[in-house]
């Protein structure tokens, strides 16, 4: 499950509509609106954990993945974390 893990967290911030460099870019997507907002919300309190759940709760793209496999949410959780780490690292390597 871990390369799946992997792959959600990696979608998760596509869908932040941030470029590693911290440009911003357009999301071509009927549900960009929705996402994007849970998103911000989420960022905004700075829960990762949050974000990730909110993410992985959407019906329309999960189903109910998230209530049959906890284990996977905390492994997206754990993915989405070492992705921020990494690209936190990236950006100050670049504008540092």
């Amino acid at each position: 499950m871990s390369i799946i893990a992997l792959a959600i967290a990696d979608w998760i911030r596509f869908s932040e509509g941030c470029r590693d460099n911290a440009e911003r870019f357009q999301i071509d997507d009927p549900l960009a609106e929705r996402l994007t907002g849970q998103l911000r919300t989420a960022a905004a309190e700075q829960d990762i954990g949050k974000t990730v759940q909110a993410i992985m709760s959407e019906q329309t793209i999960f189903g109910d993945l998230a209530v049959r496999y906890p284990n996977l949410v905390q492994q997206v959780i754990s993915k989405y974390r070492q992705l921020s780490t990494l690209l936190v690292r990236a950006r100050a390597e670049a504008f540092g």
